[in-house]
């Protein structure tokens, strides 16, 4: 036997960028491993694409003074979970020690014993790219306290520290400076900020994956008479992106998802090709796939958990999970079934979606009538326990509620659309979700358009006019109320009609067209009183009192409140009382403002009508500045402000800051 210094382990990528946190945690373990006296091992994890090999082939070279004693290398590429590729491994390792093959024994016990002999007193390094199982670095590490062994994951090795000290690290995607960073060092700073605009949109469009712009970077580079927008154009594009990034087996980000799908069991298999579905934000849940893929939910859940193990998905906080875009679009890309079956999915999940909105606007909504106005009685697939229930899957399902309706828009769903966008007011009004509205409902209003239905032509552009209103943009308000005023009465529909004509009179009132304002509200008052129906007086009242001077406010007022409360509108009520503040406040009344003011602001906040506590607090900070207390209206103006700000109510915000300035700052 001779003696060699054996130096497998490749050079590190010199286009290598970030991960610095990363590389420092994992040096800083094999110093304290060296300093206790044990063998060092360092284990990177992560999904595929991510960069293991790339980082843990850095942290090599940053640890080859270390280990004087030489470097070996294995790729086990998680494709080999049998003893012959292990042996074959330690085969070749103790050949590059210096064993000649003639000297190798059979048997994988045996050579692992020779292994261990050889260098139980050296400082050796040993990279295992690609573990399946814990027991393959458990085999192939090396003897002795010296060693470090590093290790790129392709499966979780959790149970690897049950068998001695370990050092797990995860990688994540490149934050955006770094991945600029690659992009300057493969093609230069000049050519990166001459296409700086298309570059920064590539990297989004890449999930920010290292091994994704990697392969941009090398095309740029390889084809420079091809202009980034070109390559742009490929990436926008879903059904492509994959395949451009999958130029060769070395580089290709469909290789590298390719081989963690391959060790998928079958239930697990079921849910990755059903995350390439339409529609979907990214984030799951067991349910949704059940209903998919018509699958016990259990089973489900057990293939979600496979898929996170594999690092295809990322679990997050209530058993829901991250499907990152290129992920679902390898997903889809691969999926055997039959586009008969692809959109029988698609369509089980629009209606698990929808069931979910309608029977959570069934508990937040009880009183309102358009529900039963525009959506026929059904069977509800998907049911909630109760209103907080019913709050929360709303939120948990926000981004996948809008993509579910854009996609029924898409393949010209026009009645889900529509109906969708009825049931969906409420929590967008309620939390004022107002991109959201809007976006939705400009999709909605051209369903009803389509279908020619003028009543939910008219209700959706009052819908959407209240958003505008919300936001301040009074003239956009006035254009959908007019719009909906029209279609409600070429309906003949007195219920449409008010609808419209309160949002019109408010928007009116809100540009200070007081007398025009008020002309609507009452005919709005009018409407409601022929069509009998209390509420609708009751809110009718409420919204004539804010155009009309104190003395004729207030007795509208407290009959809108009384029937609020008799029927147990708890935030209706509070927004009669938050009005009735005002109006004592108007009148030179401030015990009273304040004491009403302060009670319909106890309960916005118990309610988490958060746009009408910072009404409430805003007027509050009026009251202590006309009785001399500065202080505390400033405080009130400040608590408001950071409401308004919040919601992104410009106007509002404006309007609060100028009251800030007048009161001057306490603490100066």
């Amino acid at each position: 036997m001779t003696s060699t210094l054996p130096e497998q382990i490749p050079d590190p990528n010199p286009h290598f960028v970030n991960q610095v946190t990363v590389l420092d945690t994992a040096m800083a373990a094999v110093r304290r491993a060296r300093a206790e006296g044990h063998q060092a091992t360092v284990v990177f994890g992560g999904g595929p694409g991510i960069g293991k090999t790339a980082v843990a082939l850095m942290l090599a070279e940053r640890a080859r003074e270390l280990y004087p004693d030489g470097r070996l290398f294995a790729r086990l590429n998680g494709d080999l979970d049998d003893e012959g590729i292990e042996a074959a491994i330690l085969g070749d390792f103790l050949q590059e020690l210096g064993e000649g093959r003639a000297d190798l024994p059979d048997r994988l016990d045996a050579r692992r014993a020779r292994f261990h002999s050889l260098t139980k007193d050296k400082r050796l390094m040993v990279l295992l790219d690609g573990v399946v199982r814990a027991g393959q670095v458990r085999m192939l590490a090396p003897g002795g306290a010296g060693s470090l062994v590093i290790v790129t994951e392709a499966q979780p090795l959790g149970t690897l520290a049950a068998h001695g000290p370990a050092t797990f690290l995860d990688l994540a995607p490149l934050e955006d400076t770094a991945a600029l960073a690659l992009f300057e060092r493969v093609l230069g700073e000049t050519e990166v900020a001459r296409n700086r605009t298309a570059i920064e949109e590539i990297i989004q469009l890449c999930d920010q994956l290292p091994l994704a712009l990697t392969v941009v970077a090398a095309l740029l580079r390889r084809f420079p008479q091809r202009p980034a927008e070109r390559l742009l154009r490929d990436l926008r594009d879903e059904r492509r992106r994959v395949r451009a990034l999958s130029r060769g087996d070395d580089v290709s980000v469909a290789a590298a998802f390719n081989l963690a799908k391959s060790r998928l069991n079958d239930t697990a298999l079921a849910c990755y090709h059903a995350i390439g579905s339409q529609p979907s934000s990214g984030t799951w849940s067991a349910g949704a796939l059940a209903t998919a893929l018509k699958l016990p939910e259990i089973d489900v859940e057990d293939g979600l958990r496979d898929l996170a193990e594999a690092r295809l998905a990322e679990e997050l906080t209530g058993e829901r999970y991250l499907v990152r875009d290129l992920v679902r679009l390898h997903a889809r890309d691969t999926d055997p079934a039959e586009p008969e079956e692809r959109e029988r999915r698609s369509e089980r999940l629009l209606r698990h979606w929808f069931d979910g909105t309608v029977a959570a606007d069934q508990l937040i909504a009880p009183a309102r009538p358009w529900r039963a106005r525009f959506l026929p009685a059904q069977r509800l697939v998907v049911r909630h326990a109760d209103r907080e229930t019913a709050w929360q899957w709303l939120h948990r399902e926000r981004a996948n509620l809008r993509a579910a309706v854009e996609y029924a828009y898409s393949v010209g769903e026009d009645v889900l659309v529509a109906r969708w966008c009825v049931v969906l007011w409420p929590f967008y009004e309620s939390g004022k979700l107002l991109d959201e509205l809007l976006a939705t409902h400009q999709l909605g209003r051209a369903a009803a358009a389509r279908l020619g239905d003028a009543a939910l032509a008219s209700l959706l552009a009052t819908q959407a006019g209240f958003a505008h209103y919300l936001r301040r943009e009074v003239d956009e308000a006035i254009t959908a109320f007019d719009s909906a005023v029209d279609q409600a009465r070429e309906t003949g529909d007195r219920e449409l009609e008010a609808s419209a004509v309160e949002g019109l009179g408010l928007a009116l009132h809100t540009a200070g067209r007081i007398s025009d304002a008020r002309d609507q509200l009452s005919r709005n008052l009018e409407l409601a009183t022929a069509i009998e129906n209390p509420r609708r007086i009751a809110l009718a009242r409420m919204h004539l009192a804010k155009a009309l001077p104190p003395e004729a406010a207030l007795p509208l007022l407290d009959q809108a409140g009384s029937h609020f409360e008799a029927h147990s509108e708890t935030v209706n009520a509070a927004k009669t009382e938050t009005w009735r503040g005002i109006k004592h406040l108007e009148a030179g009344a401030l015990d009273d403002a304040e004491r009403t003011l302060a009670h319909a602001l106890a309960v916005m906040a118990q309610a988490r009508r958060r746009f009408d506590e910072a009404v409430a607090l805003e007027a509050l900070g009026d009251v202590a500045a006309s009785v001399g207390r500065p202080e505390l209206a400033h405080e009130r103006y400040s608590e408001a402000l950071t409401i308004f700000e919040d919601l992104r109510f410009a106007l509002n915000s404006d309007a609060v800051r100028g009251k800030l300035r007048a009161v001057g700052n306490p603490d100066e």
